[in-house]
C-alpha cells in the first residue's frame, strides 16, 4: 500500500485540456450572445418624424417612423423628443423577444407672433378671420358710433340716432329693426331679443324673439317691470340671462321651452359680464366665476379678469392668469385648488421679496388653459407686460384654430397647432 506522499497527481492530457478550453469558450460565448444578442426585446415608436428617444441610456435619432430600439426586457422610462413640442414621457415594460409599441403623442408648444398694428373694418368688430385685416365693409353707414355683432359675426346691430338697424356682413345689406325707442336689445345667438313695455298695460313687460328677417314673437313676459334692467344673450341662441336693477335678481329664459327661473346661485352681489359657450361668467367678491347654465354648477376660475375669456372648445375655457398654472408640461394633472392654493403662496412670496428687494415694474400675465371637466390647468403663453401696457380681448378664432388679443394697440396671435 503507498503512502500519502507516494500518491501520484493527475494530470490532464493535452487532450483534455484542450477539451476543457473548447468547453470554456462555449460557455463564455454564451453567455455573451444571451446578454447582448438574445436576451432582448425590441421597442418600437411611432410618430410623427423626426424626432428623438432616450430609453435606459440611450438616445438615438429617429429618422423615420417606426423607430426600432433593442433593450434588455425589463421596465424603462422612455423619454421622446420632438423640437417645438413638450417632452412625451412614459414608463414601458420591455417583453424579452417581443415588439412592444407605444406611440408618440407630441404636444405643440403654444407660440406668440407680434402681427402689427390692430386693422379691422370697425372697432368692435370680432377679433377673428375674416375681420382681421379687413379695412371696411361695404355699404356699411359712416356715422354708425355703435355697433354689436352677432355670436357668428354675420349680422351687426346698428344704433344710428334713435333708431337700430341690422348690417347683413356676408350681404352688404342694412335694413331697420322696427322696435320701441325704449327696448332692451341683445344678441342671442343669431336672433335679437327685445325687452319691451307692453303698450296697452305699461306695467307689463314683454321679451319677443326676432330672427334678421324681421319675423319675431312673444317669449316671456313680467307683471312687474323690471328695473334698468341688464341682458346677456347665450351665443349658443338657446337661453338669455335678465338681470332686474330693481332687485338685483337674475332670471334665465329658455327661449326653446319658453320657460323662466330665477337663478338663486346669482346673488345681489353678483355682476354678470358675458356668457363664454355654455356658461355665464360673472365676479363676486374679488373672484371669477363660470356657472354651468344647465346644472347651475358655480366654478371659480383664477382668472385675472372677466372679459379675457374664451373657449376653445366645449368645456375647455382660456384666460388671463396672475401666476404661471404650471411649468409646461410638468403640472398638467394640477387641480384648480392646488393651483390657488400656489398662487397665493406665490403672491406672499412676492410680497415678501418686495419688502426686501426693489423690485423691476415689469410683470407677466399668463394665458391658461383650464379644463372643465378635471379641473386641470395648464399655462399655454407667458405675456410679458410693462407699466403702461394691458391685454384686452382674448379671443378664440375657430377658423385659424389660434387665439388673438390685443396689447396696446397691436395684435398678437397665439399658434396653439403646428403648421
Amino acid at each position: 500500500m503507498k503512502s500519502e506522499d507516494q500518491i501520484a497527481i493527475h494530470k490532464p492530457s493535452r487532450k483534455q485540456a484542450l477539451l476543457f478550453f473548447f468547453i470554456s469558450i462555449l460557455l463564455a460565448a454564451g453567455v455573451i450572445a444571451w446578454t447582448f444578442f438574445l436576451n432582448k426585446g425590441k421597442l418600437v415608436a411611432e410618430g410623427p418624424a423626426p424626432f428623438r428617444m432616450n430609453a435606459g441610456g440611450k438616445q438615438i435619432v429617429c429618422e423615420k417612423s417606426p423607430c426600432i430600439i433593442e433593450l434588455a426586457p425589463r421596465s424603462y422610462d422612455i423619454t421622446l423628443q420632438k423640437d417645438g413640442y413638450y417632452d412625451a414621457s412614459q414608463r414601458v415594460a420591455v417583453a424579452r423577444w417581443k415588439e412592444t409599441k407605444i406611440a408618440a403623442q407630441f404636444e405643440f408648444i403654444p407660440k406668440v407672433y407680434d402681427r402689427g398694428d390692430i386693422v379691422l373694418p370697425f372697432e368692435t368688430a370680432p377679433l377673428k378671420s375674416p375681420f382681421i385685416d379687413m379695412k371696411k365693409f361695404e355699404n356699411f353707414p359712416k356715422d354708425v358710433k355703435e355697433a354689436l355683432f352677432s355670436a357668428s359675426g354675420n349680422f351687426a346691430m346698428l344704433k344710428l340716432g334713435r333708431e337700430r338697424y341690422i348690417y347683413d356682413v356676408q350681404n352688404r345689406a342694412v335694413s331697420k329693426i322696427d322696435v320701441p325707442l325704449n327696448a332692451q336689445l341683445a344678441w342671442i345667438g343669431e336672433k335679437i331679443a327685445s325687452l319691451e313695455t307692453n303698450e296697452e298695460n305699461e306695467e307689463k313687460q314683454i321679451l319677443f324673439i326676432s330672427d334678421t328677417a324681421g319675423k319675431r314673437q312673444s317669449n316671456a313676459s313680467f307683471a312687474r317691470p323690471l328695473k334698468n334692467p341688464a341682458m346677456f344673450g347665450s351665443p349658443l341662441g338657446q337661453k338669455i340671462i335678465i338681470r332686474d336693477g330693481g332687485t338685483n335678481a337674475f332670471y334665465e329664459i329658455d327661449v326653446e321651452k319658453q320657460s323662466r327661473k330665477k337663478i338663486e346661485e346669482l346673488t345681489a352681489d353678483a355682476v354678470v359680464s358675458r356668457w363664454v359657450g355654455k356658461y355665464i361668467i360673472f365676479s363676486e367678491e374679488e373672484k371669477i366665476f363660470a356657472l354651468d347654465a344647465d346644472t347651475f354648477e358655480k366654478i371659480e376660475l383664477g382668472a385675472a379678469d372677466a372679459e379675457n375669456i374664451t373657449e376653445i372648445k366645449p368645456g375647455v375655457l382660456v384666460f388671463l392668469s396672475l401666476n404661471k398654472r404650471d411649468s409646461g408640461k410638468a403640472n398638467l394633472n394640477q387641480t384648480l385648488e392646488e393651483a390657488v392654493e400656489a398662487a397665493k403662496k406665490e403672491t406672499l412670496s412676492e410680497k415678501s421679496a418686495e419688502k426686501s428687494v426693489e423690485k423691476t415694474p415689469e410683470k407677466s400675465l399668463f394665458i391658461t388653459e383650464f379644463t372643465i371637466e378635471n379641473r386641470t390647468l395648464r399655462t399655454l403663453a407667458e405675456i410679458p407686460l410693462k407699466p403702461d401696457e394691458i391685454i384686452h380681448r382674448l379671443t378664440f378664432d375657430a377658423n385659424s384654430g389660434n387665439l388673438f388679443f390685443i396689447k396696446n394697440e397691436k395684435l398678437y396671435e397665439v399658434q396653439l397647432k403646428a403648421n
